[in-house]
């Protein structure tokens, strides 16, 4: 009788760790899943955003904001993010960076305020603070006041 009830406890036991470790296998493969997906949409997303069309940066800097908002995209990804806004961006970036000298405000574009404001969000999101060129792009873009 205890060895009966022994066995269907150990029966029961193996049941259960079998259903846990199954779980945590799904869990993992979904989650390399998400990921997976996650990395095909930014990767999409980053090529239109660095390509030299207007349109296709907008759609581009457009996914990479969504894709900023949505669960898809983790904390590791944001200096991806900074790296492709900097990017669009560097035509801006003041020479004393040891970059490109900036153009007038009047060059700024849709996309270009666009990837100002996406650098802008990831600067706050990650509690830091954006370089004053970016400031100067949104605040070229802002309408006059009267």
């Amino acid at each position: 009788m205890v060895l009966t009830l022994l066995a269907a406890l150990v029966g029961a036991g193996s049941a259960l760790i079998g259903q846990l470790l199954a779980r945590r296998s799904d869990r993992e493969t979904d989650a390399r899943w998400h990921r997976e997906q996650s990395f095909s949409l930014m990767d999409k997303a980053i090529t239109r955003a660095l390509d030299p069309d207007e349109r296709q940066m907008e759609v581009g800097i457009a996914q990479l904001t969504a894709l900023l908002h949505s669960e898809l995209l983790q904390q590791e990804d944001h200096p991806l993010l900074d790296a492709v806004t900097r990017a669009v961006l560097i035509q801006f970036v003041p020479a004393r960076e040891g970059l490109l000298a900036p153009r007038s405000p009047a060059a700024t574009t849709s996309a270009v305020v666009a990837a100002a404001r996406l650098r802008q969000e990831l600067a706050r999101r990650e509690g830091r603070s954006t370089e004053p060129w970016v400031g100067q792009i949104l605040q070229a873009d802002s309408p006059e006041p009267r």
